[in-house]
């Protein structure tokens, strides 16, 4: 039961690892998280997300947890609605980009802020696998009905957007909540918008809805050379994620997204600070300081990356996996934003997409790869041990990260798998080729 409790929200199989009578388990024990309300909950359009919300609501009211049913929303929507309307938590439940077997909760506290492992799930997890239930509140929670946001969160979307073009654009929704988020935004807008897999659909009929995986990119890929378009966007199963193809069908690595996207933000905020996932390229970095920003990188995960933007006020975030991050929008995600911002740009700039992110493609990456390992403490040991000889300082803010005047790279255990991901750069091709043989052999894979 534990293994559902995940670093940043909770996910498993339905119904074998998670089910209705866990969901009412976890509602009747989620004091341990919301001491009191309203907690806002939603779901996504996952076959089985009605019944575990339903169970999780009954859960909650009876451990005595005022509750606002926030209807059928984009995670984006729902982190919306917990800010604007003043909440003391949400719960969205959705599996995100997990295939069509999977479901799951996410958790934030006031004002969109995300509650993790550290910050709460854990504790939930251990209470939740107790010996016993705690026992019900003498008053039941109130469950009252909010069905605003479906205006609230497009008008407030449309209100951050600028100048747009009338540009082609294919989005595609993957069947997933981005079909109820991002069509309000856009309506009425100049850009020529050709929307594919629009209906919610949890049985992801045409393709899965995790859009890092080139399967799922194909039909996006293929539309945009064939209609011309300026760009694609590709969103996950629940709206929190997104790719960018450009116009010649090649998609843009996340981390140069996140510059160019910083490079908007710059112009109107000058000197700002951006926080990016630890793993983005140097040429991400040194676009950003070349606009006289500074690029500040903290470890995987949207609740750490959220975190440094409120230490720090930057006005802008984003990460390997696809997440972009908005002061103006609670720290937290907006997809539709997204899209608008990348079209705000090619409307100012009236140059290509292709030609504006292609210069940062300076240095070569393996991107991240996954190596099944039986031992993942062994398996950095292993590695640190070997590039200490170098005489290199392991930098251990996510599993074991070395930095070389040629090279970095970094190594870290999955949180939910066995496996160990890594991830290099380096300035010439034979720099990389060597860093992964040596991190290969040190893992002693075939």
């Amino acid at each position: 039961m534990k293994e559902i409790f995940k670093a940043y929200d909770i996910r498993g199989i339905y119904p074998e690892e998670l089910n209705e009578g866990l969901a009412y388990r976890i509602g009747r024990e989620a004091k341990t998280v919301f001491p009191e309300g309203p907690v806002g909950v939603s779901r996504d359009m996952r076959q089985a997300a009605p019944a575990i919300k339903e169970a999780l609501i009954k859960g909650m009211r009876e451990a005595g947890i005022d509750l606002v049913d926030l209807g059928f929303l984009s995670t984006c929507m729902h982190y919306f609605a917990v800010g604007r309307y003043g909440y003391l938590g949400g719960i969205q439940v959705t599996a995100s980009h997990n295939p069509a077997e999977y479901i799951g909760m996410k958790f934030v506290g006031r004002d969109a802020v995300p509650i993790a492992g550290e910050s709460g799930l854990d504790r939930l997890g251990e209470t939740v696998g107790g010996s016993s239930p705690s026992p019900p509140a003498e008053k039941p929670g109130r469950l009252t009905v909010e069905e605003r946001t479906g205006k609230d969160y497009p008008d407030r979307i449309r209100s951050l957007i600028g100048e747009l073009s009338p540009l082609k654009v294919v989005i595609d929704c993957s069947s997933g909540m981005a079909g109820v988020e991002v069509p309000p935004v856009f309506a009425g807008l100049p850009p020529r918008i050709e929307l594919l897999n629009a209906a919610p659909d949890g049985t992801f009929p045409i393709h899965g809805p995790n859009p890092l995986l080139a399967e799922n990119q194909a039909e996006s890929v293929r539309r945009v050379k064939e209609t011309g378009a300026a760009a694609g966007f590709i969103f996950d199963g629940d709206g929190d994620r997104m790719v960018v193809v450009d116009e010649t069908g090649e998609v843009i690595p996340n981390d140069f997204v996140t510059a160019l996207l910083a490079g908007w933000y710059l112009k109107q905020y000058p000197g700002s600070t951006i926080v990016a996932d630890f793993r983005s390229s140097w040429a991400a970095e040194e676009y950003i300081a070349e606009r006289s920003g500074v690029m500040i990188r903290d470890r995987v995960g949207h609740s750490y990356l959220k975190g440094k933007m409120r230490e720090t006020g930057a006005v802008f975030g984003g990460d390997i996996a696809g997440h972009y991050y908005y002061r103006e929008n609670y720290y937290s995600e907006s997809s539709a934003l997204t899209a608008a911002r990348i079209l705000e740009l090619l409307t100012a700039e009236k140059t290509p997409l292709s030609r504006l992110w292609r210069p940062l493609r300076k240095y070569f990456s393996t991107g991240e790869l996954n190596y099944p390992v039986a031992d993942r403490e062994a398996a950095l040991a292993a590695v640190e041990k070997d590039f200490q000889s170098d005489g290199l300082e392991p930098d251990r803010l996510d599993g074991v990260t070395f930095r070389g005047d040629d090279f970095w790279l970094n190594l870290r255990p999955s949180h939910t798998e066995p496996l160990v991901r890594f991830m290099a750069e380096a300035k010439t091709p034979e720099c990389l080729a060597e860093i992964r043989t040596r991190v290969e052999t040190a893992l002693a894979l075939p």
